[in-house]
């Protein structure tokens, strides 16, 4: 299996990247912050916390799962996203969307065709973190 040993290295530069990237779009005007409400701020950095733990696990991962593989299934996730809104809040999609989903995929296994290694806690927690 082919494991990379530093993943909190690789979380660490994930997120310097997304913290420089961001910063630069505000430089260039690209957006403008907004004041937010204690409730907005709340879910903000709920959905950070979640966010980062994502990014962290999903790096752990790839110890036991090799990078195809989870390729693979990181992809899937935003299926599970329009799942998941469909359940929760009744919330419908066109079949456009359904099939823009198809070439994401497809595209991913296409690229990272070859040995898919894996074992059944890789699988497991793979497919945990993607939903």
């Amino acid at each position: 299996m082919n494991e990379y040993p530093f993943p909190y290295l690789l979380t660490a530069v994930h997120c310097l990247f997304g913290t420089v990237e961001r910063w630069m779009l505000k430089q260039r005007g690209c957006f403008v912050l907004k004041p937010l409400s204690a409730q907005d701020l709340l879910y903000l950095y709920a959905f950070s916390v979640l966010y980062t733990g994502n990014v962290v696990f999903s790096n752990v991962f790839m110890e036991i799962v090799n990078l195809p593989f989870h390729q693979v299934f990181r992809a899937t996730t935003p299926v599970f996203t329009v799942c998941i809104n469909h359940l929760a809040f009744s919330y419908t999609y066109s079949y456009a969307t359904f099939l823009s989903l198809i070439p994401v995929i497809v595209g991913i296994v296409l690229t990272t065709y070859g040995d898919y290694s894996w074992t059944k806690p890789g699988l497991l927690l793979t497919l945990f973190g993607a939903l």
